[in-house]
């Protein structure tokens, strides 16, 4: 009987559903390919190459590209090597798994010479407007239309990406039918652990992306009326991104050093989840205003925040927030800055509320279990 294989080819900046799909591959002893490309922003270029036999892993570390400056030359680059991969591991892949268009045409080129049998087109995002150029805005809209047709099956991270194809992309869900919701989980065993961590009393905390569109800067400024009715107040800032250093000038200019870390990326799961725990309440206060990249999107962090036992302020952005308000997980606001602050003042003040919305968050995201999720997505595939 043949072993069942599959091939997984993403870009990666942070570890995301391609590293979390390879995870639930090997701890079900199946044999998996895990090809890693790296963005131009990385600190190199390269694509590492990680297969894993039922047994052990063997991993392989391509040249470092980084001296080619243009983005457009390195995709060309990276495009052949998830070519190269099915010949350096010559095996026949009963499913390719692409974590993006570009990621995925490949897989489409492999199937017609039947290296692979299926193609899943695993779409993290969908934003019309990704790089603020029409041409190349129409390209990806472009790559995107070919691969939900020709896919086997699409997984869509949320249902709005199937009504942003609609609106931008003029793609009718009743054509482009074999498109599937597979959200983002979590690990709930690497948590298990560290939920019962004792919560720091009055700490706030961020994780994720330093963009101007993820609405930090709006903590910061609520930070001076904050601390005049929460004594004791932390804010603890994970992560890295072109937004940090105005950041920290914002903190200086406000004289709230006292009240803010910033701890940089935390790459290891187990060890953000801790750092997490530790925490009283999660914020993800996104900007609303023509934020696509959030709206059409199954955003981590809102689900890292609850699975750790955190409440939840969030904005009117993310689909999830209708699950916090529904729930009662925590508080939805708009992006404004006395929202803001009540929200924050009542969440580390309000203890009984505070317990509500935990336990109601830990109710939550029991059914958003990796292993749930990938064993509901990977059933469906077979009938595909």
């Amino acid at each position: 009987m043949q072993k069942k294989r599959y091939i997984i080819v993403t870009h990666k900046l942070f570890p995301g559903v391609g590293q979390d799909l390879y995870r639930y591959f090997k701890s079900k002893h199946i044999p998996v390919l895990l090809v890693e490309h790296t963005f131009l922003s990385a600190s190199s270029r390269r694509t590492m190459f990680s297969y894993y036999n039922g047994k052990k892993e063997k991993q392989r570390v391509g040249l470092d590209y980084k001296f080619l400056s243009s983005d457009f030359i390195c995709y060309i680059k990276d495009f052949i090597y998830s070519l190269y991969a099915a010949l350096l591991y010559p095996y026949r892949y009963q499913v390719y798994f692409g974590c993006s268009g570009f990621d995925t045409i490949p897989g489409l080129i492999l199937r017609l010479f039947r290296r692979v049998e299926k193609v899943v087109f695993y779409t993290i995002d969908f934003i019309p407007d990704r790089f603020n150029n029409y041409l190349l805005d129409r390209l990806y809209l472009f790559i995107d239309r070919i691969c939900v047709r020709y896919a086997d099956q699409t997984w869509n991270l949320c249902k709005r990406m199937i009504e942003g194809r609609e609106k931008y992309n003029k793609m009718p869900r009743q054509k482009f039918n074999r498109q599937k919701t597979v959200p983002v989980g979590v690990w709930l065993e690497d948590l298990s652990d560290l939920r019962n961590t004792i919560a720091k009393e009055k700490t706030l905390i961020f994780c994720g992306h330093l963009e101007e569109c993820q609405g930090i800067q709006l903590v910061l400024e609520s930070i001076p009326v904050i601390i005049e009715k929460v004594s004791e107040f932390k804010f603890i800032i994970i992560g890295e991104g072109g937004y940090k250093r105005t950041l920290m000038n914002l903190v200086k200019h406000l004289k709230i050093e006292k009240y803010v870390e910033f701890k940089g990326p935390i790459y290891d799961q187990k060890a953000l989840g801790k750092v997490l725990c530790s925490a009283r309440v999660g914020i993800a206060p996104y900007k609303e205003e023509g934020n696509l990249r959030v709206y059409f999107a199954d955003s981590t962090k809102p689900k890292v925040y609850l699975a750790c036992g955190l409440p939840l302020i969030i904005t009117k952005v993310a689909w999830i927030h209708e699950e916090v308000r529904n729930r009662n997980m925590g508080i939805v606001i708009n992006y404004n800055k006395q929202e803001l602050i009540d929200a924050v003042v009542k969440l580390l003040s309000d203890d009984i509320f505070y317990m509500i919305c935990k336990r109601n968050a830990e109710k939550f995201i029991l059914d958003l279990d990796w292993n749930r999720i990938f064993d509901r997505a990977l059933k469906g595939l077979e009938n595909a």
